[in-house]
């Protein structure tokens, strides 16, 4: 196990731990979306953020929730640009970067 990697708290507890305590997150949190397309679909043979299935990802999760949760997304635009100002985004399991290659082929034990 790997506790600073994947705490068992919650998100929060997350961010805390990773900032040394500097950092507290305040958020929203709704239930589960499901997605219509399996991780490997998303992941699309690139771990992390490199994907552009990501964004399509992240943005049928935010579409599942403004319908399901009727979540309004007004009230995360807090400088009134008309766009959320921070998503997170959580995903069952751990993330890809975290055993294998990054987007870059670069081998995490590299990146320590």
């Amino acid at each position: 196990k790997h506790p600073e990697l994947a705490p068992t708290g919650s998100v929060r507890d997350v961010f805390r731990v990773n900032s040394y305590g500097k950092f507290t997150l305040e958020s929203s949190v709704y239930g589960w979306v499901n997605l219509p397309h399996t991780e490997a679909y998303y992941a699309n043979g690139i771990s992390g953020f490199g994907s552009k299935r990501y964004f399509e990802a992240l943005h049928t999760a935010m579409n599942k929730l403004r319908d399901d949760f009727k979540v309004t997304f007004s009230s995360f635009d807090a400088d009134n640009d008309g766009r959320v100002d921070m998503v997170t985004m959580i995903h069952s399991g751990y993330a890809a970067e975290i055993f294998g290659n990054d987007q870059y082929g670069t081998p995490v034990k590299d990146r320590i």
